[in-house]
């Protein structure tokens, strides 16, 4: 008995000293945090630039700086591998955060840039991704933007926040190829533009028909699609109210909002009716406003909801000239239909939607004090 412990335990030894686990430490690495992609000097290159921190042997926030690296090549994976060979330490992916596209790219398609990042193993579906209007990619990842924090971590922080309680609807790398490879639907990437030598700002949302950029929404329009896209809360937006003693501000705070298609295909083509329903919080007014007395907060609510109704269907009308569907009435009439053709219905169906878009506005609070 005692002989078969001892050789089981000499097996279990001889087992775990034998297996090789591969190590990496971390201050041993270029960990890119941020890649950026742009049209390349010649026709069939592409510029890509990667931003990493980098370490001193005092490890600590102070001695951290930003390195960025910048090549050309007929594929991303190329560039990077052509980058390593510039590099101190080895160039790897497992914590990148964002990928930024300079909009001359975008307008030509992102297909052959965002494919290689979703098939790459160390690279999470769920980072971030936008456009950069006017200049390059490379030229927000090469300067020092931000208040003291890295590019890395200062852009994707940006993009996070505003897309939780902004504007912006939420895009990342999986909801951009599941609606690219979509046939009822189109992606949507939030817009950022460099300001000035260190700040960067969120100006607008770039719609696609397919990969490829086919126009920009201000941030006004920005907000009623993200209404539409899907369930918004703790988002402010400015609303001018009509019907008071003059046009008066009001800055509300969307504390839950929530979305009802409706599709009828009985009058011969196809009447979509989408219902919106808002819970607001008044935030800041302008003017002479009594938000006690029901009847102000009455053509408040009013107001705020035939603007929603006004915009949200001139967005509408707008995609539907483009023939792009970011909002996705095509995943809306394919769920009524047997035989569903996506060339039928992009190339003569949509063009023939008529839409109703209704909006339902209560305001729970008017503030702190009440």
């Amino acid at each position: 008995m005692k002989r078969l412990v001892c050789s089981v335990i000499v097996v279990c030894l001889f087992i775990l000293t034998s297996c090789n686990v591969d190590s990496e430490v971390i201050d041993e690495l270029s960990i890119i945090r941020a890649i950026g992609y742009d049209i390349g000097s010649e026709e069939n290159l592409v510029k890509v630039t990667v931003s990493y921190p980098t370490f001193t042997e005092q490890v600590s926030e102070q001695s951290l700086k930003q390195e960025a690296l910048q090549g050309e090549g007929e594929t991303p994976r190329a560039v990077i591998n052509d980058l390593s060979n510039r590099s101190q330490k080895p160039l790897v992916t497992g914590q990148l955060r964002v990928a930024l596209f300079g909009e001359e790219l975008a307008n030509k398609g992102l297909e052959p840039y965002v494919l290689p990042l979703y098939k790459d193993p160390t690279v999470g579906n769920r980072i971030l991704m936008a456009v950069v209007e006017e200049d390059e990619a490379s030229d927000i990842l090469n300067a020092e933007v931000g208040t003291g924090e890295k590019t890395g971590v200062y852009i994707p922080d940006l993009l996070e926040q505003n897309q939780e309680n902004g504007q912006v609807p939420r895009a990342n790398l999986h909801e951009f190829l599941f609606s690219m490879y979509s046939d009822a639907r189109d992606p949507a990437l939030p817009i950022i533009k460099k300001i000035g030598e260190k700040d960067v700002e969120i100006t607008g949302l770039a719609l696609f028909d397919r990969d490829e950029l086919k126009t920009k929404l201000t941030l006004e329009q920005s907000f009623y699609l993200k209404l539409m896209r899907k369930r918004s809360k703790h988002n402010f937006h400015l609303f001018h109210i009509e019907g008071i003693d003059q046009e008066t501000p009001v800055v509300i705070e969307v504390i839950k909002s929530k979305l009802n298609s409706m599709l009828d295909k009985s009058k011969g083509y196809p009447h979509v009716t989408y219902t919106i329903k808002l819970e607001s919080v008044i935030y800041d007014t302008g003017g002479d406003v009594n938000l006690r007395e029901a009847k102000d907060r009455e053509i408040i609510e009013n107001s705020i909801a035939k603007t929603i109704e006004s915009n949200t269907k001139e967005l509408l009308l707008l995609c539907q000239e483009l023939n792009i569907d970011p909002v996705g009435v095509g995943e809306l009439y394919r769920s009524h239909t047997r035989k569903w053709d996506p060339d039928v219905w992009s190339n003569s169906i949509y063009r023939t939607v008529q839409f109703d878009v209704k909006a339902e506005v209560e305001i729970t609070q008017t503030g702190a004090v009440e």
